[in-house]
């Protein structure tokens, strides 16, 4: 498995506090010792995140998406419950980039709905 992710989308997107959808993602990410400055230190959770989560195939209008789920290791020490989703590249080659990523207080997979 190959996952993507550009540490310049994550500090333009999911560490930038004025980003109008990435600034509340923000917000949470930076209360759990993530910082603007280090964006490599999300991509490497990220990373962690999408080997050890729960994983399913979610098929949309734009291709096929894998959706993440489960705690995610933190430089505060915590491990909340995010979510992350991945667009599906190279299926042969398990190839995958992030699309978004969020902590959410919603634990449980059943009712944690993903929609695109």
């Amino acid at each position: 498995m190959t996952p993507s992710i550009w540490a310049d989308k994550v500090q333009k997107y999911l560490l930038n506090p004025n980003h109008p959808v990435g600034g509340p993602k923000c917000r949470l990410f930076l209360q759990f010792g993530f910082a603007i400055d280090r964006p490599e230190v999300l991509v490497a959770s990220l990373f962690v995140h999408l080997n050890e989560g729960t994983r399913e195939t979610v098929a949309s209008r734009f291709g096929d998406r894998i959706v993440c789920r489960g705690p995610l290791q933190t430089p505060a020490g915590e491990t909340p419950f995010a979510i992350s989703v991945w667009s599906v590249d190279d299926r042969e080659k398990q190839e995958f980039s992030l699309i978004t990523a969020y902590i959410t207080d919603l634990p449980k997979i059943e009712e944690t709905p993903i929609s695109f």
